[in-house]
C-alpha cells in the first residue's frame, strides 16, 4: 500500500459509472495537498506506522511482559520462602534459636506449653514432684495474670518459667508496637510471681518471621523449639500409649519435648506423663530445665 506524505496510505474506490468514462482520468485521481479528499465518501484512509516503528512497540511489549513475569515470580518465591521460614523449627532470620540442647550428654528437657491452668497445674506439679523431675513451664501472659497463685506454685517447685506470648496469637505480620506488648506484659506477670531466672520466649505455633525474631534478639532472648512433637499427629495424639512411643522413637541426647498437659482437651498427655517420664529414664536419661543453659 503506498504511503501518503510519509504517514497516511491511500486506497480508491471508484465508482462503477466512472469506471469506462474516459474522461476520468488518472490524473483526477490523484490528492492535491488539501484537505477536503479527507471528507470524500470514496476514499478509505488508513494508518499505516513505519516497520521501525511497529517492531520497536512489539519488543516493548515483550519486555513489559518479562518484567511482569520476573516480578510476579519474584513474590511468589519470597512467599514460599517467607512461609518455610515461620514455620521452620530450627532457622530464624535474627538471634538464638534452641530446637534442641547442644550436648552429647543423655538429658532431655521436658516443655509444657501454655497455663497455667487452675485444674490442672496441682496434679502435674505433684507428679513431677514424685518422680523428682523439672520441668520448663511457657505460659501465657493471660493465664499468668489470671491464675497467678499456680504460677506462684510452679515457681516455687523450682521448675523453669518461659514467655509463650500474652494472648497466643500468630507473631506473623504483626506490628513492632504489638509483639513488644506481647513479650514485655508476660516478662510482667511471670516476673510477679517471683521467677528470678532469665525468660526465654516460645512462639505461639511455633511461627516467626522478621518482627519477633529481632525484638527477642534485641532484648537478648532465646528463641525456643523443640524436635519431638507427637500432639501435632492427631493420631498420635488421641492415645496415651502411642504418645510415648513416638517420643521414646525419636528420643535423643538434648531432646526438647513439646507437650500442652495444660489445656482441657489433652486428656491423653497428661495420661502418658507418669510412663513417658519412667521409659525416658529406664533409658539412662535425666530430665534438664532450659534455664539455666547447659
Amino acid at each position: 500500500m503506498p504511503f501518503l506524505k510519509g504517514r497516511y496510505a491511500q486506497s480508491q474506490t471508484i465508482p462503477k459509472s466512472e469506471e469506462s468514462d474516459p474522461s476520468v482520468s488518472s490524473e483526477n485521481t490523484h490528492f492535491s495537498h488539501d484537505s477536503s479528499y479527507l471528507h470524500n465518501p470514496f476514499i478509505k484512509i488508513e494508518y499505516s506506522p513505519p516497520p521501525a516503528l511497529t517492531t520497536k512497540r512489539k519488543n516493548l511489549k515483550k519486555k513489559k511482559k518479562r518484567y511482569v513475569w520476573l516480578v510476579c515470580s519474584a513474590l511468589l518465591l519470597a512467599c514460599i520462602g517467607a512461609w518455610f521460614i515461620a514455620k521452620s523449627r530450627t532457622f530464624q532470620l535474627f538471634g538464638e534459636l534452641v530446637y534442641r540442647l547442644n550436648t552429647s550428654q543423655k538429658v532431655v528437657a521436658l516443655t509444657f506449653d501454655d497455663g497455667p491452668h487452675p485444674a490442672y497445674t496441682k496434679p502435674i506439679l505433684s507428679l513431677l514432684d514424685k518422680h523428682n523431675v523439672k520441668a520448663t513451664f511457657f505460659v501465657t501472659g493471660k493465664s499468668a495474670k489470671t491464675y497467678q497463685e499456680a504460677l506462684k506454685s510452679i515457681v516455687r517447685h523450682g521448675h523453669a518459667v518461659g514467655n509463650h506470648s500474652f494472648s497466643h496469637k500468630r507473631m506473623v505480620l504483626k506490628s513492632p508496637s504489638f509483639v513488644r506488648y506481647e513479650i514485655s506484659e508476660t516478662d510482667k506477670a511471670i516476673r510477679a510471681a517471683g521467677y528470678k531466672g532469665p525468660i526465654d520466649f516460645r512462639p505461639p505455633y511455633g511461627k516467626k518471621l522478621f518482627v519477633l525474631p529481632w525484638l527477642l534478639y534485641r532484648q537478648k532472648k532465646r528463641t525456643i523449639m523443640w524436635d519431638i512433637e507427637p500432639e501435632t499427629y492427631a493420631a498420635v495424639s488421641r492415645s496415651s500409649e502411642k504418645i510415648v512411643e513416638h517420643i521414646l522413637k525419636r528420643l535423643r541426647p538434648g531432646s526438647i519435648i513439646l507437650l500442652h498437659v495444660m489445656m482441657p482437651s489433652r486428656r491423653a498427655s497428661r495420661a502418658a506423663l507418669p510412663k513417658l517420664i519412667t521409659r525416658i529414664k529406664e533409658r539412662g536419661y535425666r530430665f534438664v530445665t532450659l534455664q539455666p543453659p547447659l
